[in-house]
């Protein structure tokens, strides 16, 4: 039975349907993942391998060059992730519409050609959405951390509404929608990335127990060993990062139909279709 994405869900419900998604769509999934967000993985673990090998083999065990090292390290990555964060979530979220908006289809016939479509309608009003919302984000947490959180999760359907429901981005900072359901969100924000996260720890591993053998050890690891677990560390992260998305999707999609009850006016309309068919005369 194809999995429906305009249902009302409870808490467990959303948990349970995120991994009844993935399950069913895995092939096509991991396949759209790899032709779209795998290259930009290659193209970023090439200037972190190259920046990781740089400070390993000049710094030595200066604590100064070291610390200048790892400084450089750290912007680069956050830069990258955001990015890369924003791409992965682009790519799902258009995964979505396409499937959302073929619901007779069989299971598992989304195409990359597909979803690259919507990507490049979207990206560009999704991208000026992300960038205020990273600003939103940053003054809110500067000033408190409280109103960052709420502001946060208050805003964070935003890019659902541009992407699935074809909204502006005014409309992505709109909290009508969330109306009611904030702190459920919260929760279930929580739970997926606190689960996203264990589940990473197991790719980010060999690359984890390198890197601290040879600290301690005071070798220089092997570079291409070091750019493999590199690799699988990203890879495994920005992965499993679409566990977040496709479970608060399944959010999105519950408050949705609680609100516009999409899918039992497509039960009544396809029982009235069903109807004519029966009553019609040859």
């Amino acid at each position: 039975m194809k999995f429906v994405l305009n249902r009302r869900r409870n808490f467990a419900d959303i948990l349970t349907g995120t991994f009844l998604f993935l399950k069913q769509e895995i092939k096509p999934f991991v396949k759209v993942f790899c032709l779209l967000v795998l290259p930009l993985i290659l193209v970023d673990l090439i200037f972190q391998s190259t920046l990781v090998r740089t400070v390993w083999g000049s710094a030595g065990f200066q604590t100064d060059v070291w610390a200048e090292g790892m400084v450089g390290q750290t912007v680069a990555a956050v830069l990258s992730q955001l990015i890369l964060g924003f791409w992965v979530s682009l790519m799902v979220l258009s995964y979505l519409r396409v499937y959302q908006e073929h619901p007779d289809r069989a299971p598992g016939t989304v195409t990359a050609g597909e979803v690259w479509q919507v990507m490049k309608c979207k990206l560009l009003p999704l991208f000026g959405w992300g960038v205020l919302y990273i600003l939103i984000m940053c003054l809110t947490l500067m000033l408190l951390i409280v109103p960052g959180i709420y502001f946060g999760v208050t805003f964070c359907f935003g890019m659902y509404l541009i992407v699935l429901r074809d909204k502006g981005v005014g409309d992505g900072f709109s909290g009508s929608f969330i109306r009611g359901e904030w702190w459920c969100t919260f929760g279930l924000i929580l739970v997926l990335q606190v689960l996203a996260s264990v589940l990473t720890y197991v790719f980010a591993m060999p690359y984890t127990i390198l890197t601290i053998t040879s600290t301690f050890t005071g070798s220089v690891p092997d570079p291409y060993l070091l750019t493999l677990f590199l690799l699988i560390s990203n890879f495994g992260k920005y992965l499993l990062a679409t566990i977040f998305v496709v479970g608060l999707g399944l959010k999105f999609y519950s408050i949705a139909e609680s609100r516009e009850h999409t899918a039992l006016y497509d039960r009544i309309e396809r029982l009235g279709e069903a109807g004519a068919t029966d009553g019609a005369v040859d």
